[in-house]
């Protein structure tokens, strides 16, 4: 057989496996996650519809709490800790699935970016007449907050001083898991003025939300309520 034509025969087969593969039919959503999907609602921004979800707390007290997931998952990855303590503190929580992950909307050939995810969960805030809230974030997640967060520096005088220093190190500092290595801990500590820093035991990886729920709401919930006070 020559090249050209075992080229060719391969060429088909990757088509039909595209074809295949773009007219799959989606899989049915778990209980789970159907259920999840059932307790929230979809805010149009632009021509897209993105999930959210809000879910009320158990204080008078706190505020709300945005929470950002990050790749490739959504939303439900904090559904661990709903229940251990994640309501405690505050008055509501936000959950939301960024564009083209979880129950959001997905579009084909996008230019998605960071700035448009830090739009999005704007638009919730906006939408549900937020003006002052915490952030949880993860991940992906982390600098969709810091991009919101950079937003606001020309209006907090410290972080505006601080801001090549903090975000300079956040975002590029080789990082207390596969994916950021205990050095950055040092690193940060040394980098970042005043830290507050949890380090978590060592079994748990990337996704401590999921692999060991109520430690990290233990750590969250601490670090929270020094920050109330």
């Amino acid at each position: 057989m020559s090249v050209s034509l075992t080229t060719y025969i391969i060429s088909i087969l990757v088509a039909v496996l595209a074809v295949v593969y773009i007219m799959y039919p989606v899989p049915a959503l778990t209980p789970e996650i159907e259920e999840w999907r059932n307790s929230g609602k979809y805010l149009k921004f632009k021509s897209f519809y993105i999930f959210y979800k809000v879910v009320k707390g158990r204080s008078d007290q706190g505020g709300t709490l945005l929470t950002i997931h990050g790749f490739p998952t959504s939303s439900h990855d904090w559904v661990k800790i709903l229940d251990l303590g994640l309501l405690k503190n505050v008055q509501q929580v936000i959950f939301f699935d960024m564009l083209g992950y979880g129950l959001s909307q997905k579009p084909r050939n996008y230019d998605f970016s960071i700035m448009e995810q830090a739009d999005i969960a704007e638009a919730i805030l906006n939408h549900l007449d937020i003006k002052e809230f915490h952030v949880l974030a993860h991940d992906y997640g982390d600098t969709v907050a810091l991009e919101m967060l950079a937003r606001l520096i020309n209006y907090i005088a410290e972080r505006s001083k601080y801001k090549e220093r903090w975000v300079g190190a956040l975002v590029g500092a080789k990082s207390p898991d596969p994916v950021n290595p205990r050095q950055f801990i040092d690193h940060y500590k040394k980098t970042v003025p005043n830290p507050s820093i949890t380090v978590l035991p060592d079994h748990i990886g990337h996704y401590p939300q999921w692999e060991a729920p109520q430690e990290f709401i233990t750590a969250y919930n601490t670090f929270l309520q020094k920050q109330l006070k």
